[in-house]
């Protein structure tokens, strides 16, 4: 059972990992883009920059919350009961 709660930790952390590239390589993709390529965008520059940025950070926040469930619900849970003495 040890390694099997290891094992999910490390899927966790993982998980959490690639969220926060997913984030960060969103980033950079859509500041790229406003950056060099301003000319050729269809709508206001400003307006896609933040819909990519918003679209990096959402994506980026799922894969986090998802790490999260993952290490909450299989290597977390301590339910114990205690007998308590008077």
């Amino acid at each position: 059972m040890d390694a099997f709660r290891h094992t999910m930790e490390v899927v966790g952390t993982a998980v959490d990992a690639i969220g926060v590239l997913v984030v960060v390589a969103g980033a950079l993709y859509a500041s790229v883009r406003f950056l060099f390529h301003r000319e050729q965008l269809p709508a206001t520059p400003y307006r896609i920059y933040r819909q990519n940025i918003g679209r990096a950070i959402l994506l980026g926040l799922e894969f986090l919350v998802a790490g999260d469930i993952i290490r909450t619900v299989v290597v977390s849970p301590t339910i114990t009961t205690s007998s308590c003495s008077a």
